[in-house]
């Protein structure tokens, strides 16, 4: 009985390191900088994308916005310096702040503060959606659009559904980082464009309000939409779907030309 209960307290107390290792593993591969750090590599001249966020119950959108950074990170193997307000405290935020020129340039987390070089570049206030991240990553030299993955609003939309060839786009919500990343993988294999469409905003639900309409029926994200001529040609569950069965969908929707097995 004894040996018993001793085998699982071992077990147990593995269990907690396997997990204590798991944790502190991945919170190491994330930066955080903090006033002095930031101000080193400054005065460096270095590149720095300085991610600001905060506590959940001070930023509802922080949540929501730490995936997409982690999206950018993964694919693009960005390097984001995460700055957290509340965890660095009032007189780490004002060091920072004050170098910065917070007051004449206006910060509202989530945001991402582009440095080049050592000098202020741009400001990308209020993250929810990765539309103005992705392009300000663009202009400025961090990231490529070689493979056109265009994240798309409420305007450029209306663009795209209207467009005389036949586009399509992976409609997602902020839980669906993995299947983004399989058609990452897939575009730059086959080289193909698309485009990206996230639900869980009033920018964008009432889209997905119209093409409830449009198909009749409410399609859970994640799914690929294929649209030209203000019309729907066709879409595909991805969440359970094969990649032969993307590339199928894709051809027959003549996204790209039939491949070779």
């Amino acid at each position: 009985m004894n040996k018993k209960v001793i085998s699982i307290a071992i077990i147990g107390l593995f269990a907690i390191l396997l997990i204590f290792i798991f944790v502190f593993f991945n919170d190491n591969t994330k930066k955080s900088g903090g006033y002095e750090e930031i101000k080193s590599m400054i005065d460096n001249k270095e590149d720095i994308l300085l991610y600001i966020s905060n506590d959940y119950d001070k930023c509802y959108e922080c949540k929501n916005t730490d995936r997409t950074i982690d999206y950018y990170e993964d694919i693009y193997k960005l390097t984001f310096y995460r700055y957290n307000i509340m965890k660095s405290g009032d007189s780490d935020y004002n060091k920072l702040k004050k170098m910065l020129d917070f007051d004449n340039n206006f910060v509202v987390e989530p945001s991402l503060i582009i440095i080049k070089h050592g000098k202020l570049m741009g400001i990308v206030n209020e993250i929810i959606v990765d539309d103005d991240l992705q392009k300000y990553l663009i202009e400025y030299g961090f990231i490529d659009n070689t493979n056109k993955n265009v994240a798309l609003d409420m305007d450029s939309y209306g663009d795209v559904y209207n467009s005389s060839e036949n586009k399509v786009i992976l409609c997602f919500s902020y839980n669906d980082n993995k299947y983004r990343k399989k058609l990452y993988n897939l575009s730059k294999k086959y080289n193909f464009g698309y485009y990206t469409l996230y639900k869980g905003i009033s920018n964008t639900n009432d889209i997905y309000f119209e093409l409830d309409k449009v198909l009749k029926k409410e399609i859970n994200t994640p799914f690929l939409l294929t649209v030209s001529n203000g019309n729907v040609v066709d879409y595909l569950k991805v969440s359970n779907a094969t990649d032969e069965q993307i590339i199928q969908f894709l051809i027959n929707t003549s996204i790209i030309e039939q491949v070779e097995k």
